[in-house]
């Protein structure tokens, strides 16, 4: 179940993630932008999707900048939600993890950024049933799962939930691995690998189970 409970645990400490660091930078760059001209300089517009895309730049990138700024204003116009995720993916160049990422820094409470680990937290956990692909009707179901979550924790920001999902299905992955790996494996080396609380790895040893029932007497033996 994802509730509060489960968001409150599995919310990194992010003070020292420089990554996040750079998110909350390009966050109020972003918001003094929108007030001031209503649209994002060329530089802001490319220093997200670097963010995004971890530094990897694409030419495209460069040669369209201005196009792209030029949908942002237009998409700041535009006042149903649902159509301005289409407005921004139609660019050239622009799927929609980018273009879910655009949009989440300017409405930060309204569009979650898409990205495997999150979508995979909630196949995990029950939410989505089905695999979701790179199309606008797939952006919008996990958008929907998302704002359902934040409805029920209320209390977190869209970011907070997103990075909670992150580092959940990031630890439980690397767990799996292990797991998958090796015939023994102890309770130290998980603790040394997934550097996070004795209770979390417990989570995370119950719902592997289902996945490793063949290996059941080594998760049953931590």
């Amino acid at each position: 179940m994802i509730n509060k409970e489960f968001i409150k645990r599995w919310i990194p400490d992010d003070s020292k993630n420089k990554f996040e660091r750079q998110y909350n930078k390009l966050r109020e760059e972003v918001k003094i932008e929108i007030s001031k001209s209503k649209t994002l300089k060329e530089e802001t517009f490319r220093d997200i999707y670097k963010w995004k895309t971890r530094n990897r730049s694409k030419r495209h990138l460069d040669s369209n900048s201005k196009i792209y700024t030029e949908a942002i204003g237009k998409l700041l116009k535009e006042p149903i939600l649902e159509k301005k995720i289409r407005i921004i993916e139609e660019q050239d160049g622009i799927r929609f993890p980018v273009a879910s990422t655009v949009l989440h820094f300017i409405y930060p409470e309204d569009f979650p950024i898409i990205d495997v680990r999150t979508v995979k937290a909630l196949w995990d956990k029950g939410i989505i049933s089905a695999k979701l692909g790179d199309t606008i009707k797939d952006y919008n179901t996990y958008r929907e799962k998302i704002m359902k979550i934040k409805d029920i924790c209320k209390d977190f920001s869209v970011r907070e939930i997103d990075r909670a999902l992150f580092t959940y299905n990031e630890k439980r992955e690397t767990l799996s691995r292990m797991i998958d790996e090796k015939e023994k494996i102890n309770f130290h080396d998980i603790e040394n690998k997934l550097k996070i609380s004795h209770k979390l790895i417990v989570e995370l040893i119950n719902d592997l189970k289902n996945e490793f029932q063949d290996k059941l007497a080594i998760l049953e033996n931590l």
